[in-house]
This record gives C-alpha cells, structure tokens and sequence, in this order.
C-alpha cells in the first residue's frame, strides 16, 4: 500500500533558517510530532546518513535509516528513510521545496508518501490517510513556531 499527501506553508522566515532546520537530524524531534531518538549521524558533503528510533502512532516502535539529499543553492531537501519494526517495514520519503515569495517570506512545499508493502486494505489506506492528515497540520504548526 503506498499514501501520499501534500501540504504547502508560508512562513515569515528567511530561506537558509527553513532549510537549515529541517535539512539537519538533530532538528527533528523539534517539529516532528512523533517522538524520534537519532541515534547516529554521519554527514558528507552532499548528505546526511542517519539511524533512529521512531513511534509511529499508525504502526508503533521501528527503527531506521535515512538518506538525506542536500542540494545547493538552497531550494530543495528531500530525504528517503527505510523503517523496520517487529510486524512492519515502511519506506517514507519527502521532498520539501522552499521558493522565496519576498525578502522575508518563504513557502515550503512538503510531499511525503508512505509505503507499507505488505499492508492492504480500505481499512488501513483510512488509517494511514488520517494520520498523514494530523500529520500535517502538527508539522506545520511546530515548524511556523520555529521559523516565523
């Protein structure tokens, strides 16, 4: 089964803030409402590789890597992580895009999209589609209160 979802936000920030924040893993347990532990980061010119530990209201505890892509000039992020729990294994990857609409405010474009592939089902596509839906709404409020 696979889910995406898309949101866009406006903030009153500058563009280096809004990508310097995000890009980095130590800065996501600030604005993800999951609780993250990262517990390893290694960091080359282009990208960051780094393990987690996450709880994932829809599918519990899992474990992690991630890859995170880092692109100059600063416009675009995007990171791909692999989870792997007890019952479960789910790739998540979002892109966020930052385009400045004046001197000090900036939109960020976010889309993710969750694959379970082993999951079927109208029962948990609801499932997943409302959380990615309360999702959003927590990420955006923790990263306006961040960045504005």
């Amino acid at each position: 089964m696979k889910k995406t979802a898309a949101w866009s936000l406006e903030i009153n920030s500058s563009l280096k803030k809004c990508y310097g924040l995000i890009e980095n893993p130590e800065n996501h347990p600030k604005w993800s409402p999951y609780k993250i532990n990262v517990k390893k980061i290694d960091k080359s010119f282009k990208r960051y590789k780094w393990e987690l530990d996450i709880d994932l209201p829809m599918v519990g505890k899992v474990s992690g890597y991630c890859e995170t892509i880092i692109q100059i000039p600063y416009n675009r992020y995007k990171f791909k992580g692999v989870l792997n729990g007890d019952d479960v294994e789910a790739t998540i990857i979002e892109d966020y895009e930052f385009k400045e609409i004046s001197p000090v405010t900036i939109r960020i474009v976010r889309t993710s999209t969750l694959e379970l592939p082993n999951l079927n089902g109208f029962v948990v596509e609801n499932v997943v589609g409302s959380q990615f839906n309360k999702l959003s709404n927590e990420v955006k409020n923790n990263l306006r209160k961040l960045l504005s």
